[in-house]
């Protein structure tokens, strides 16, 4: 009995010893997660404070690899957020050392990006102006030939032939013909009566 308590000894001996020496040449080949990246700062959109809860996205490239919110804090919009980065079995897209970190405030591109760094604290404050629209310029006044315009009636307070203190002008003119006429006729009839 003695004997198989020895050689049941030794057997999870060596059994121990063989799991421990696999566990210990295979660790290296198991991957370790990497740490985020944090960043902090300030947001604003055309120099005014974000309201609290406006969403701050932080991506590295076209992959969104952190999300947060931001708060109200000593009277300046903040917030804190962090950025994931490339792990061996997930998110390939996000964060390597050095890569290029950009970012959105309520879904509008921050003029600032950061670089992803995972061993410091990264300060980056956002901002966002607002573009002022561009003017179209007016069509240009020789793009077509001019038509004939045409007049404008007349309101009767011009002077022009016209308008209608022409046409009244030029009744009066008749009508002064008219007299003259009539007073000629009526001269030459007197006349003929004598």
């Amino acid at each position: 009995m003695t004997k198989l308590i020895k050689w049941l000894g030794l057997a999870t001996a060596a059994v121990a010893l063989t799991t421990g020496a696999l566990l210990s040449g295979t660790g290296s080949a198991i991957a370790q997660p990497v740490n985020p990246a944090r960043f902090v700062g300030t947001a604003q959109v055309d120099g005014q404070n974000v309201p609290a809860g406006t969403v701050i996205e932080a991506r590295v490239g076209t992959a969104v690899c952190g999300v947060t919110q931001t708060f109200m804090d000593g009277g300046s919009a903040r917030y804190v957020v962090d950025v994931a980065a490339s792990q061996p079995d997930g998110n390939p897209a996000c964060g390597t050392d050095g890569a290029d970190v950009t970012f959105t405030i309520g879904g509008k591109p921050a003029i600032e990006t950061g670089k992803w760094l995972n061993y410091q604290l990264n300060t980056v404050n956002l901002t966002y102006i607002t573009p002022t629209p561009t003017p179209t310029p007016a069509p240009s006044a020789t793009a077509a030939p001019a038509s004939p315009t045409p007049k404008p009636p007349s309101t009767g307070q011009g002077t022009g032939a016209g308008g209608d203190a022409g046409v009244l002008g030029l009744t009066v003119a008749l009508l002064g013909l008219g007299v003259v006429a009539f007073g000629v006729g009526g001269v030459a009839a007197a006349r003929r009566s004598r």
